[in-house]
């Protein structure tokens, strides 16, 4: 490639890192401190590359997964079984509704990620979860759909509470093929795409 090109690619390499333009003779781009989302967004270059499609990385997290949640709930502080807790409690006084679901339901593979206190698992869930948030909403999940994830959330969460690992993985397991089959009889032509790294 020409050396125009080389620092080009180059840069964008360095964008997973969120880098920030600093003005001025002694300014450029500055590397911050990578964050979880910077570590998804690399490794998406990588599935990319090594033509990935959505449907392995779902298969990989029905079996990833259910290991992460039985750890968590085998390891997991009472500091963390209350953060597990809050995410389903009513905000500002108000009852909850779907958008408080999904919105629970975002963040609890990342709550229990840390309740497992291990910070390469919580790279992975992260990392994981950052690419299916960003390349998989085409997949529109009905409102049914929703309150049952919902519903069994709040069974997982009382797993880990209890300290039962083994139902906690079941209950995960049980969620995420499920919503495998969703996927495959309704959006197939998604499952069959590889995963796209882009900005």
């Amino acid at each position: 490639m020409s050396r125009a090109t080389l620092p080009r690619e180059a840069f964008r390499l360095l964008e997973v890192a969120d880098p920030q333009m600093r003005p001025g003779r002694d300014g450029g781009a500055i590397v911050q401190q990578p964050s979880s989302d910077s570590f998804g967004r690399m490794v998406t270059l990588f599935f990319q590359i090594t033509r990935v499609t959505y449907r392995d990385l779902l298969r990989a997290t029905t079996v990833i997964q259910p290991a992460i949640y039985a750890h968590a709930a085998r390891v997991a502080t009472e500091e963390d079984k209350a953060r597990l807790r809050r995410l389903w409690q009513e905000q500002d006084g108000r009852p909850r509704n779907d958008a408080d679901d999904v919105e629970s339901l975002l963040s609890l593979s990342r709550v229990v990620a840390e309740a497992a206190h291990n910070p390469v698992i919580t790279l992975i869930v992260a990392a994981i979860g950052a690419v299916f948030l960003r390349h998989m909403d085409d997949m529109l999940v009905s409102v049914p759909q929703r309150r049952e994830g919902a519903r069994v959330a709040r069974l997982i969460v009382e797993a880990i509470e209890r300290g039962d690992a083994d139902r906690a993985a079941k209950l995960i397991r049980a969620n995420l093929e499920g919503w495998a089959e969703i996927a495959e009889r309704e959006y197939p032509h998604i499952l069959d795409s590889v995963v796209r790294w882009d900005q």
